[in-house]
């Protein structure tokens, strides 16, 4: 953060203005634009600008405090993750190629299989509860679609694809809507390849038990206000919202996102789905909002999923149309 401080005659600063400014250095010294050393040569010729100069002071350490608290806070949520429900395939060399996939061996590939991050751990361990008694592992769809939780819910997540979203969203910032407890949102965090990733889901009290890892907002809420990413990421949440909340909810969808949107949009039968959509009806809708799908990087990110097989037909890649083309390098 750069303050604007007049050019002056050469004197020492106040003592306290310069304790003042060692404190600030102390909390986090990469955001003072000039050193304690620069502003010593500074001179305070006036009353005025003696006002002004503890007025830029105030504000700059205000500034660093804010910006202290919110790093601190960012790092309490990066240690908490979600357990997630990994469900190895046969080909278990194939994951063991894949980075960050240390999970498969022979003898666990038609075993249940889950991770916190980048660990194995027992699936039978839980969070901390949301749902009622009796009812620890399920999911109960609500009026717009989110789901009511029990504390032992385990959401699954499929690596494969998890690994090629991460390289496709690799240096941009992305959305993710719908995200449950964060699996996905956990996983582009810890690969270090995006520059942000921030999740929001329906479900009653999400921001509570993940820490802050995503955040409770209703998707459907006409004129929601969210964060604007380069990507939104959206998997398997439109199913679930019913048809006269669909405009509303793709609104939000639509305007999360500066660049493109990564969705998958179900088919077929499941728990609260109330609102299937074949491929091309997905293609055709998302047109309406300014989208174009982009079929190779589509086609890329669906060979990538190995364990859940909806995503082969079921995941979308579209660009916005005055975006210009997607490029993808990534695995296939």
């Amino acid at each position: 953060m750069l303050f604007c401080l007049c050019s002056v005659e050469a004197s020492a600063l106040p003592r306290d203005d310069r304790a003042a400014v060692a404190k600030a250095r102390a909390i986090n010294a990469s955001d003072l634009a000039t050193t304690l050393a620069q502003l010593e040569d500074l001179a305070l010729t006036t009353a005025k600008e003696a006002q002004i100069w503890q007025q830029q002071q105030t504000a700059l350490l205000a500034s660093l405090v804010a910006s202290h608290t919110r790093r601190r806070e960012a790092a309490e949520t990066r240690k908490w993750r979600p357990l997630c429900e990994i469900q190895p395939p046969r080909e278990c060399s194939r994951w063991r190629q894949q980075k960050g996939s240390t999970y498969c061996s022979p003898s666990m590939k038609h075993a249940r299989v889950c991770i916190r991050g980048r660990a194995l751990v027992d699936c039978s361990s839980t969070d901390r509860a949301m749902g009622g008694p009796g009812r620890a592992r399920a999911a109960t769809p609500t009026q717009t679609g989110a789901w009511g939780l029990g504390g032992a819910y385990v959401y699954m997540l499929d690596v494969g694809l998890a690994n090629a979203l991460a390289e496709f969203f690799a240096g941009s910032s992305v959305v993710e809507l719908g995200a449950g407890l964060g699996c996905y949102t956990g996983w582009l965090r810890d690969d270090g390849s995006v520059t942000s990733a921030v999740g929001f889901d329906g479900a009653p009290g999400v921001t509570e038990r993940t820490g802050g890892l995503v955040r409770q907002a209703d998707l459907t809420e006409p004129g929601l206000t969210l964060p604007v990413a380069n990507w939104t990421l959206c998997l398997e949440v439109a199913e679930h919202i019913p048809k006269h909340l669909e405009a509303a909810f793709l609104a939000n969808v639509a305007k999360t996102n500066n660049r493109g949107l990564v969705l998958s949009w179900a088919n077929q039968p499941g728990n609260g789905h109330v609102n299937n959509r074949a491929p091309a009806q997905v293609v055709e809708r998302l047109q309406q909002l300014g989208y174009a799908e982009q079929p190779d990087v589509t086609r890329t990110l669906q060979r990538a999923a190995t364990t859940l097989p909806w995503f082969k037909t079921t995941l979308h890649v579209f660009l916005r149309t005055s975006s210009g083309s997607v490029e993808y390098n990534g695995r296939s």
